[in-house]
């Protein structure tokens, strides 16, 4: 067992070799993006040594075994039971390590001041209070939520993450982990969660009539493959 020491990518196949059918953007060896300090089981090594196929907290796949710190059981253990700080800003540097939306850091202490964390090396690193982070799960907050979301705009699309952004399904996952709230990865598993307000809409103007008395930011809508997060009205419009 044992944690990334930084974001890394997680592929199909123990290569970093892409994999594709005439467009390099969809990378068909590139399983998802896993976040700094995440948990990750163990099960097995490449015959080349470089890679791990490991379990996470949503998926398996190949990592690069030189991202991957381990730890004894107990220790994992111990890990996994501290208290914590959620990032709310990407690109948050804590102690090297680089964090985005919705990542969790182990946490020593805190004051006024700074928090005190545990690095994925097992080091320790001091955090400014500076607005990038909260202590614990946050309550959930439609402002907050709003910043975070309204904040990725001018990302591009990155399909499984491998630039080092994200996808529909990765966008909505992280923004929903900053309230302790951790979904499936897939799109076509995230429908599954939550109150259904429809299924299939008749025509528009029964699609329109459910958004009319839909939460923002809290309503999600699926396409086939593929996901968004209702925003509510501006100026009469959607």
């Amino acid at each position: 067992v044992g944690f990334t020491t930084e974001s890394i990518n997680m592929k199909l196949y123990p290569t970093h070799d892409t994999i594709h059918r005439g467009n390099k953007k969809f990378d068909s060896n590139q399983y998802t993006r896993m976040s700094a300090f995440a948990p990750v089981f163990i099960m097995h090594t490449s015959k080349d040594g470089e890679f791990y196929y490991i379990m996470s907290e949503f998926m398996r796949g190949w990592v690069p075994v030189n991202k991957i710190k381990i730890y004894s059981q107990v220790a994992f253990s111990g890990i996994q039971q501290m208290p914590f700080i959620r990032v709310i800003k990407d690109n948050t540097t804590i102690g090297g390590v680089q964090y985005g939306i919705g990542d969790k850091v182990p946490l020593l202490s805190y004051d006024k001041e700074q928090a005190l964390v545990l690095t994925p090396k097992g080091s320790y690193a001091s955090a400014k209070m500076d607005g990038s982070y909260v202590i614990g799960n946050a309550l959930y907050d439609e402002k907050l939520m709003k910043e975070m979301a309204e904040s990725q705009l001018e990302n591009p699309y990155d399909w499984g993450g491998k630039e080092g952004y994200r996808d529909c399904s990765a966008y909505v996952r992280d923004l929903w982990r900053v309230f302790g709230a951790d979904i499936p990865r897939s799109s076509g598993l995230q429908k599954l969660v939550g109150k259904k307000l429809i299924d299939k809409p008749k025509n528009q103007e029964e699609f329109y009539a459910v958004l009319r008395n839909a939460k923002p930011y809290r309503t999600l809508i699926f396409f086939k493959g593929h996901v968004i997060m209702y925003g509510g009205m501006e100026n009469g419009d959607y």
